[in-house]
């Protein structure tokens, strides 16, 4: 599973200032953007190999979607899962084309990104994102 831990800062003083749950409503939202970030990426094709005759459906991309964030504790936790399936077997494929622990050579061969290269990517910009929302919400 692809992971990203960004150091958030101002987070105990949002708390104290506008209490807890208008604090995590605030990284809550911020950890909504960062799952869109990466759901965009990953949702970007790589140019088809040359010669192939292989027509998408674009399944895979439309297949990403976000889990609910939660904030407890300090912690905000946020995730995506795609459950996209084969036309033809019905199983499950987005682990062997964008899975950082299960890409095929040939996925990666081809270009395409791993869940894990979609949160390097977007790790200073998400960083960003909270931490200008936790700013704008200490200024507010």
């Amino acid at each position: 599973m692809a992971e990203l831990t960004i150091t958030l800062v101002g987070v105990e003083a949002l708390v104290a200032k506008l209490g807890r749950a208008t604090a995590a409503a605030t990284i809550e939202r911020g950890m909504a953007r960062a799952q869109a970030r990466v759901i965009a990426t990953l949702q970007k094709y790589p140019s088809p190999p040359s010669g192939s005759t292989y027509t998408r459906t674009g399944d895979l991309g439309r297949s990403w979607t976000p889990s609910t964030p939660s904030f407890s504790g300090g912690v905000i936790l946020g995730g995506i899962s795609n459950a996209a399936r084969s036309r033809r077997g019905g199983q499950r494929y987005a682990k062997w084309v964008q899975g950082q622990e299960t890409q095929t050579a040939g996925h990666a061969a081809t270009g395409w990104i791993t869940d894990q290269q979609a949160l390097d990517r977007n790790h200073s910009a998400i960083e960003n994102d909270f931490n200008s929302a936790i700013q704008n919400a200490l200024n507010a």
